[in-house]
């Protein structure tokens, strides 16, 4: 097997190469299970020398060249006292952990996790494994793809040893990705998800075998929650190469397996694609809103019960559909820019950015960036201390006036402080007159 000590020494930053150093003498010297862990039932107390290894991803990194996001370490024993006694030792701080004995370790970047090595079985599809510590073999064995299913030795006695039992260091060789076995993705549906994201940030491609469980197995994904699924399609949507990966999805029947109401357009992916290429920072929300511009409301309301997606989310998906049962009005050529205002004020931003991303050259168009770019920071100059200095009671007839005003200044019948507070005491008695006849 290969040696990657040298390439780690070469590559990395010195005081990750020093921390992962430090990692191994720790495993090695067995000083720190005696520390019971907080989680419950998984610690597994050490009596002697452990085994420590940088596993998955980074490893897979260093062998391509990349530039590594994180360190995961993984340790035949107790990972959380692993990690408190490394803390200790470095001067880092525990930042996190989960029930499945891993702790995010905080000691400058990259964050460190380090894991209890361990196998899994799961109950069913789509639902979370059922965990107990296990060897490094077996560890490796439960994860998702052959290129994330490699481990270096980081103890003294092993530095650098690479154990790859699958066959990824091939695999990244040829540039393919490959799950570990044929129940892969039943066992875990969101690998799904997660092999389309790798497939177009590492621009490699799904062995025949790895494609085919795509297909089969898409409709696992209806197994598993609403968080877990939401969780993954932000991901995706956090790619630079997201259209590529949404165009995937869709093509392989990922997307329908989701949800049936899920559908994403093809000009919603050109228009995520074109934003990429010009080099535009969107957030999330944007792409968002470019896959709620295609739905019905019927849809929308159905994904939105089927991700039970952050409030923001939910809003932007409705606004598609709403948006489409206004857009007659808003190119209606006798519209004055205090009616485009108010067509438009409801909507959130990112809708509205989106359907400017989707809109050909037209009034709609030209509307839409005239709200954003200018209509939608007009404000009176006059306040509602103006307004009560000039006369008006205190009262419902100061917004109504300043809303009055509003109009005004949207519409350009008025441009100045002046002008405003000539409109006030012209209307102020038509107002206090209509006011006296209700009563």
């Amino acid at each position: 097997m290969a040696n990657l000590g040298s390439l780690i020494e070469k590559t990395l930053p010195g005081h990750v190469v020093g921390l992962l150093r430090e990692a191994g003498r720790l495993a090695e010297e067995g000083r720190f299970g005696d520390a019971r862990s907080a989680s419950s039932g998984f610690s597994t107390p050490g009596t002697g020398a452990s085994r420590a290894y940088l596993v998955g991803g980074p490893v897979r990194d260093l062998l391509l060249g990349a530039e590594l996001s994180d360190i995961d370490i993984t340790v035949t024993g107790d990972g959380e006292a692993f990690g408190r006694a490394l803390a200790e030792r470095v001067g880092g701080a525990i930042a996190a952990r989960s029930e499945f004995g891993t702790v995010v370790l905080r000691v400058g970047d990259p964050a460190v996790d380090i894991a209890t090595a361990r196998r899994e079985s799961y109950a069913g599809p789509g639902a979370l494994p059922d965990v107990e510590p296990g060897t490094l073999e077996e560890d490796l064995a439960r994860r998702d793809f052959t290129v994330n299913a490699m481990a270096v030795d980081i103890t003294p006695a092993g530095w650098g040893e690479l154990i790859d039992n699958h066959g990824g260091q091939r695999d990244l060789t040829m540039r393919r990705l490959r799950v570990l076995h044929d129940r892969s993705f039943v066992d875990d549906p969101t690998r799904i998800l997660r092999v389309l994201r790798y497939e177009a940030r590492l621009r490699f491609k799904l062995d025949p075998h790895t494609l085919e469980y795509v297909q089969r197995d898409a409709h696992y994904l209806d197994y598993v929650s609403a968080p877990r699924i939401l969780a993954e399609l932000e991901k995706i949507l956090n790619e630079p190469l997201r259209h590529a990966i949404l165009t995937a999805a869709e093509e392989r029947g990922v997307i329908a397996a989701i949800a049936p109401s899920l559908r994403i357009s093809g000009r919603a992916i050109q228009a995520m694609r074109q934003t990429q290429e010009a080099g535009e920072e969107r957030d999330t929300l944007f792409h968002v809103a470019l896959i709620g511009a295609s739905l019905t409301e019927e849809e929308a309301a159905a994904v939105v019960e089927r991700l039970e997606p952050p409030s923001e989310w939910a809003r932007v998906l409705r606004a598609g559909p709403q948006f489409r049962a206004m857009a007659p009005v808003l190119v209606r050529p006798d519209l004055k820019l205090s009616e485009i205002y108010d067509l438009l004020r409801p909507f959130p931003l990112p809708a509205l950015d989106a359907q400017v991303a989707l809109a050909p050259a037209t009034a709609q168009r030209d509307r839409l960036n005239a709200y954003l770019s200018d209509l939608r920071f007009v404000k009176p100059e006059c306040r509602g201390d103006d307004l009560l200095e000039a006369g008006v009671p205190q009262g419902p007839l100061v917004g109504k006036l300043l809303a009055e005003l509003l109009t005004a200044r949207l519409d350009r019948t008025v441009q100045s402080q002046e002008e405003e507070l000539a409109l006030v005491r012209r209307r102020l008695p038509v107002l206090l007159g209509r006011a006296s006849t209700e009563t």
